[in-house]
């Protein structure tokens, strides 16, 4: 009877081993998949590893038919525009970055440069995923404007192994560097900022940023995030049906290791309530990106501000669709006056 006891004894002991290893094992698994997943993302976002195949899969991203020709019949305008312009290439330091943030790489960036002697200069900063060369079908509006035109290359799009993009915080200080680097910032110069996605996060950081006077005038952006950490969630869901825990707070400690980047700080909407640069804000309401976060940063700013709200619209054709229609160049017009 009391061997029977011990016995007993002992397969209850084995029992609670046995469970408390399978937890302790289970819980590493997961544990380690969970961070495996956070590494992906964080290779597809910001090293941009297989994001177009992501993009690919994901039906939101495609465009339309339609959307596509007109795409093309853009492209086809700028392509035109840049022949007849001519234009200078040109580089510059990137040293704001590496100087502020330990671990930020000091590069030499190339820009395009169509000048026609205008006071007025219009800096073109292209989206995610996207390149200078796209962000051209901006440029032929403002040339007709009779103004500058500048577009450079932007941070991890240049084609550069294992180079980052930061989501505009460290593109917001290359930025600054060629302002700085163009003289686009002098008491006798207006200076324009044109950015979509990354490139309008872009320029909202620096022209919220009070440390940096970078002389900007106006802005033009299209669908930017309201915070950085809003955004990497509506990621996390959208396109890869991941949530915070674990993935997200797992996310955010390699993006904070990587750039020194905290991403709930980076807010531009609660930024936007003390900016006062007369700026224009575009987005479409959809979901892939969230257009509902511009509006929000629109809500906030407190400078005057026009809103191009497309109801109906899509991400891929947000610019065509507005400039079709007419508000975008009543949007911008009217900021125009203003600055003026």
């Amino acid at each position: 009877m009391l061997d029977s006891g011990r016995e007993s004894i002992k397969e209850k002991r084995f029992f609670i081993i046995f469970v408390i290893v399978v937890i302790v094992v289970g819980g590493a698994l997961l544990l380690w998949g969970q961070h495996n997943g956070a590494v992906k993302v964080f290779d597809a976002a910001c090293l941009r590893y297989d994001i177009q195949k992501i993009r690919d899969d994901d039906k939101d991203w495609q465009m339309t038919e339609a959307e596509a020709a007109r795409r093309e019949e853009l492209l086809a305008d700028a392509a035109a525009w840049k022949a007849s312009a001519g234009g200078e290439r040109r580089t510059y330091e990137a040293v704001t970055a590496s100087t502020a943030v330990e671990g930020a790489p000091l590069l030499e960036i190339g820009y395009d440069v169509y000048d026609q002697g205008s006071d007025t200069t219009v800096v073109i900063l292209h989206g995610y995923d996207e390149s200078a060369e796209e962000s051209e079908i901006f440029a032929p509006y403002f040339w007709e404007k009779g103004f500058n035109v500048v577009i450079p290359d932007i941070r991890g799009h240049r084609g550069e192994d294992m180079e980052a993009t930061t989501f505009g915080v460290w593109e917001s200080l290359d930025l600054y560097d060629l302002i700085k680097a163009e003289g686009l910032d002098a008491e006798d110069k207006t200076l324009i900022v044109c950015g979509r996605s990354i490139g309008g996060d872009a320029a909202l950081l620096l022209a919220e940023n009070k440390d940096l006077v970078s002389g900007i005038d106006a802005l033009v952006v299209e669908t930017v995030y309201s915070n950085l950490k809003d955004y990497e969630l509506h990621c996390l869901r959208h396109e890869f049906n991941l949530g915070n825990l674990f993935v997200g707070e797992m996310l955010d400690t390699l993006v904070r290791r990587a750039f020194g980047i905290v991403t709930q700080d980076v807010d531009l909407r609660s930024r936007a309530t003390v900016t006062k640069i007369p700026a224009v804000f575009m987005a479409a309401n959809e979901n892939v990106v969230g257009g509902s976060m511009t509006k929000a940063v629109y809500e906030a700013w407190a400078g005057e501000k026009r809103l191009v709200w497309l109801p109906d619209g899509r991400y891929p054709s947000v610019y065509a669709d507005a400039l079709d229609s007419g508000e975008y160049d009543a949007a911008v017009s009217a900021i125009l006056n203003i600055i003026s």
